[in-house]
Formats: structure tokens, C-alpha cells, sequence
């Protein structure tokens, strides 16, 4: 399992935010341990730009951070054999953000 940067982000937010950050943190951890982190290479503000520009021609937008995570999950996907999960994970962003 990956998980963005932008993802991990939002999880130790969490930690700090927590009234008993003790366990908050050591479950943040056990998950951390069970995934590979994904940091953005120097395509990915390409990538993020791309689904920015849907979102906007349908009228749409999404928190900067929801944009982030969200097209990190799309870049962590480019190859070849992640092809048809890319466009479902797209269409699934897209739709998303219609929602009220």
C-alpha cells in the first residue's frame, strides 16, 4: 500500500489534534508502517494542474488539500497497467466534486 505525502500530512494533523495524541500517534504509526510513502516528483504539479483544469471547466472545485491527495493518488498510478484505474479514479474525483 502508498500513501502521499499529502495523506500523511492530514494524519498527523490528526495525531496533534487528538485529546490522547499518545495513541492517536501509535495508531498513525502502525499504519505508516504498513505502507510505502509516495513523495511528488517534479512531474506532479503537471498532473495536478490537469485535474484542476477539469474540475474548473465543470464549474467544480475541491480544497487545495482534496486536489493534492487526489492527484497523488492519480500520479501514483501512470503506468502503463494502472491505465483503466487512473481514468476510474479520475471519473471517481470528478464526480466527487459535483457532489453538494
Amino acid at each position: 500500500m502508498r500513501i502521499s505525502a499529502f495523506a500523511m500530512t492530514e494524519l498527523w494533523a490528526a495525531v496533534f489534534l487528538a485529546r490522547q495524541s499518545q495513541t492517536e500517534e501509535q495508531r498513525v504509526l502502525n499504519l505508516l508502517d504498513l505502507a510505502d510513502p509516495w513523495i511528488p516528483d517534479a512531474d506532479f504539479p503537471k498532473a495536478a494542474g490537469s485535474l484542476l483544469a477539469d474540475l474548473r471547466r465543470r464549474g467544480r472545485t475541491m480544497t487545495l488539500f482534496d486536489l493534492l491527495i487526489a492527484a497523488a493518488a492519480l500520479a501514483d498510478s501512470r503506468d502503463a497497467d494502472h491505465s483503466r484505474r487512473r481514468r476510474l479514479l479520475r471519473g471517481v474525483v470528478l464526480e466527487a466534486a459535483l457532489l453538494p
